[in-house]
């Protein structure tokens, strides 16, 4: 029921087909995720049966769905977007290629480049990483997952963004491996000048392990967001008028791994990685960065241009929040599937983190 609603959320909209006969031509209009096919009825005469019956053929479909998973549509989309809110200045939107972008940042023969996946493995010798090539100051990046299946009990899968040093910023999402048939858990966290301490787990409302998932983070001056497969599960807003740090100076880098923490990962450190099941295996794909990139020998210069306020389409006023429909998915996440939140936890913090309190 709940992934029905969130569904239903999600593709809200307007779908339309228009079908013209002229002239022994078919001319067909669509609008939206709608489809028009052209089939063929056939009846069937059993000698056995008193009535005939009939099925349709689909012999061709004459339109193609309106849908944000085509490059043409998303692009179209955000260059409309871009057009209405006066933007001249955009990053690209399209996919990227992982030779390209991303290179291997510690053991790079376990992992795989097939095509536009890339495979990352763990055994008891050695988890691994990669990370961009260049960092990042404000904008939204996201990978499609699938995670590793059946006993994965002891493992994290991370997909982050980080900055350097020991002041850095970091945004997380972890992904805690479980034993056969339990759950995963995805605990996500924020960093600001080198303190975390604000971690969140939340339960997912399918199996990650048989499937790719989006999962994504957006940045921008007014408000962080987490989100699996555009559905957001985590905002962390700026609150630096209440006396609160917010990540907006140091540019971050993209990564992702596959490492051991069996001394925390699952319930706690109780349940250890069992390495008869090795090699663990988690497969990335799709990766997309549409953010403003501090490349190029001007560092500073870059930097004063990502942090430019509302120069960028996800620092416009449309993208201070999160819109209607997605607050709404926001709320029944949040009350279905939200197992930890670190500003309920009395018993760890004698005293509340700032942003708990407002």
């Amino acid at each position: 029921m709940f992934q029905e609603a969130l569904k239903n959320d999600y593709i809200s909209g307007s779908t339309a087909i228009v079908v013209l006969w002229m002239n022994g031509q078919i001319l067909v209009g669509n609008l939206g995720d709608s489809k028009a096919l052209l089939c063929s009825r056939r009846t069937h005469f059993d000698q056995d049966s008193e009535a005939p019956f009939s099925f349709l053929t689909i012999l061709e479909e004459l339109t193609r769905d309106h849908h944000h998973d085509r490059d043409d549509e998303k692009s179209r989309s955000f260059e409309a977007l871009a057009k209405d809110e006066g933007i001249e200045n955009r990053e690209s939107w399209a996919s990227v290629n992982f030779t390209d972008v991303f290179e291997s940042s510690w053991a790079p023969d376990h992992i795989a480049v097939v095509g536009d996946q890339v495979t990352l493995s763990l055994d008891n010798s050695s988890g691994c990483g990669f990370e961009s090539k260049i960092k990042y100051l404000f904008g939204k990046a996201s990978a499609q997952i699938k995670l590793v299946d059946g006993d994965s009990a002891g493992t994290v899968i991370a997909f982050y963004m980080s900055s350097e040093g020991a002041n850095h910023d970091e945004l997380d999402f972890e992904f805690l491996g479980n034993v056969s048939g339990e759950p995963y858990l995805v605990q996500t966290n924020v960093y600001v000048n080198g303190i975390g301490d604000r971690e969140q787990r939340h339960s997912l409302w399918f199996d990650p392990t048989t499937d790719f998932h989006t999962y994504s983070f957006f940045w921008n001056h007014h408000t962080i967001i987490f989100s699996v497969d555009e559905i957001p599960i985590r905002v962390f807003q700026n609150k630096e008028k209440k006396g609160v740090a917010y990540p907006k100076n140091q540019g971050m880098g993209i990564y992702g791994s596959l490492w051991n923490a069996d001394d925390w990962a699952t319930q706690g450190g109780r349940v250890k990685t069992n390495w008869s099941h090795s090699p663990f295996v988690t497969t990335f794909r799709s990766f997309e960065i549409d953010a403003c990139d501090l490349s190029g020998e001007d560092i500073a210069a870059a930097g004063a241009k990502c942090g430019k306020l509302a120069h960028f389409l996800w620092d416009k006023p449309a993208m201070k929040g999160l819109k209607k429909s997605k607050k709404r998915q926001f709320k029944m996440v949040q009350s279905k599937y939200l197992v930890y939140d670190y500003c309920k936890d009395t018993a760890r913090f004698t005293q509340m983190p700032k942003e708990c309190s407002h």
